[in-house]
């Protein structure tokens, strides 16, 4: 998969328009445009692409990579399936898998959830 179509794909999972995403990630609609519909080259380094990465909780490796079986890799607290990629980091398969539901909303729910845990830790415990 392309970078624009992942891009696209993040960008419509959080519905969002493309003004609302090029400001979000700090370009205008225009060069937005050009990265969503692969008219700009990029490399996992870009500014920009370090922006998206750190924005939707994927790698900058896997955004730019086009091979569709490569895995996202998510960072620490963040949502995954509990299978662990060779470094041992929780990775999930396809990006639209993890973004049916809104990664904000998930990563709220488990931080909920952690919350809950300590509590009734805390009572049993006495």
């Amino acid at each position: 998969m392309k970078f624009g179509t992942k891009l696209k794909t993040l960008r419509t999972a959080r519905n969002l328009d493309q003004d609302e995403m090029s400001r979000l990630l700090h370009v205008s609609q225009s060069v937005y445009s050009r990265y969503e519909n692969d008219e700009k080259s990029v490399k996992a380094d870009d500014a920009f692409v370090q922006r998206v990465a750190e924005e939707f909780g994927v790698s900058a490796k896997w955004l730019v990579n086009e091979d569709s079986n490569i895995n996202i890799t998510f960072e620490k607290d963040s949502i995954h399936t509990g299978a662990t990629g060779m470094s041992g980091i929780g990775v999930i398969g396809q990006v639209e898998n993890y973004y049916s539901v809104p990664k904000d909303f998930m990563d709220a729910f488990i931080k909920q959830q952690k919350m809950l845990e300590k509590l009734l830790e805390k009572l049993i415990k006495g």
